[in-house]
């Protein structure tokens, strides 16, 4: 009987790479627990042998070596909650109507994706990741996925109009490369589930204006910045660049980041740091006893 324990079962599976996809899912991986019916396929050779494991549960679809021309090869494919590809051309998304029980999608670069429009009736889907379609000037295709926890929109340059982002109900992150209109960001900040905004490529001061209705985002990154330089509001504990003062995003009393205090948020003498990990941190307003130290969670 083969050896069921997780570890044993992950290695099982990761080694699939090293030997022929078919002879390795008839004599290997047919019977095998997986990784509690979890297993990862690789290449689209891999993704065509899954119909010979028994156990499997939770398919996912990880090619990065390749590049599709279509997607017809997940056409027989059961069990996929979890598919990142890198396009060959221009590729339909459509086949993916047969996968309802996709959680994670991420779509990337190198070519075009058509037919998106499929999307909206992945009712499961959790992420979503969309690469590099400058041709792209819509996002009515993602409209009311109120499922979708995070989403990631690169180098989509064209998009002017984000308005289908705030029906998304359930959306924690967001993040969005080269974005430059500011008054298209403040619908969004009425998401009350949004804690995390990343705007890469863009500049801080272009929104600043906009950034202090976002009262429940908890972390703000990836400003275009030599130095990228961050840091925490000791009082309203958001992580910012350097360049915005944090305690404007204070519109109300809040609880001090470090001793707990309810109290109003003052300005405060802000540390920055060129890095993520390196912080020097202010003193706390409040005179408390945990000034100085770092916040548990920026």
């Amino acid at each position: 009987m083969a050896d069921a324990r997780p570890a044993v079962q992950r290695e099982l599976c990761s080694a699939w790479d090293l030997f022929d996809p078919e002879v390795y899912a008839r004599t290997v991986l047919k019977d095998a627990a997986l990784d509690n019916g979890h297993v990862v396929a690789r290449s689209v050779d891999q993704v065509a042998n899954t119909e010979h494991l028994r156990c499997l549960r939770n398919l996912e679809v990880d090619i990065t070596k390749d590049r599709v021309a279509d997607l017809k090869f997940l056409e027989s494919v059961r069990d996929l909650t979890r598919l990142a590809l890198f396009p060959n051309g221009t590729v339909s998304a459509a086949p993916l109507a047969e996968h309802l029980q996709l959680q994670e999608l991420y779509l990337r670069r190198g070519g075009r994706w058509t037919e998106l429009k499929v999307i909206r009736r992945l009712s499961k889907l959790r992420i979503l990741g969309i690469y590099q379609q400058p041709h792209m000037r819509s996002l009515t295709f993602l409209a009311d996925l109120r499922s979708l926890e995070g989403i990631g929109l690169f180098g989509m340059d064209r998009i002017t109009d984000y308005q289908p982002i705030t029906t998304m109900s359930s959306l924690r992150s967001l993040t969005i490369t080269g974005f430059r209109r500011a008054d298209a960001l403040a619908p969004i900040a009425e998401l009350s589930e949004l804690r995390g905004l990343a705007l890469h490529n863009s500049n801080a001061a272009d929104f600043e204006h906009v950034l202090p209705r976002f009262n429940n985002v908890q972390r703000c990154r990836g400003w275009k910045s030599g130095t990228a330089r961050f840091r925490v509001c000791r009082l309203c504990a958001i992580c910012l660049p350097s360049d915005i003062c944090c305690c404007r995003l204070a519109q109300r009393s809040r609880t001090c980041g470090l001793c707990g205090k309810w109290r109003a948020c003052t300005p405060l003498r802000c540390g920055t740091s060129t890095t993520s990990t390196s912080r020097r941190w202010p003193t706390c307003s409040c005179n408390c006893s945990s000034a100085g130290q770092a916040p548990s969670e920026v």
